[in-house]
């Protein structure tokens, strides 16, 4: 069956475009200002749709061997967190270090994509894949 209607992602995105282009246009000051905060947040909302549940599985799919342990991503982080805390797992750990980076990057992704730092260590890990 085909889809007829807009998904969430375009919604959010149509919505998005209409605030900061056509009201946020034709308002001033403190009104210009909050439709183009509600836009900004309704682009983070469609990142997340659009990228979230991937950035949940890979951070699952790194963490499970880490921990030895199942469950969503939820349960695992606080997992994480509590065997870092208990020294459980080494804070130099490789694969620990590499989950935690990987997961801050696509985080990042998600709430600042433009962020210049970002784009920086992606840029790395693409010169490093390469070798």
């Amino acid at each position: 069956m085909s889809r007829t209607s807009p998904t969430a992602s375009e919604l959010v995105a149509v919505i998005a475009t209409f605030l900061r282009d056509m009201a946020g246009s034709q308002l001033a000051g403190a009104g210009r200002y909050h439709a183009l905060v509600a836009a900004n947040s309704l682009d983070l909302v469609g990142r997340e749709i659009a990228q979230g549940p991937n950035v949940d599985r890979a951070a699952t799919e790194r963490v499970r061997p880490l921990l030895g342990a199942e469950g969503n991503i939820s349960a695992l982080d606080a997992m994480l967190c509590d065997r870092i805390a208990g020294g459980g797992i080494a804070i130099d750990d490789p694969a620990l270090l590499e989950h935690l980076l990987l997961t801050a990057e696509a985080e990042i992704g998600i709430d600042q994509p433009g962020y210049a730092t970002l784009r920086l260590l992606q840029a790395q890990r693409r010169s490093n894949e390469g070798e």
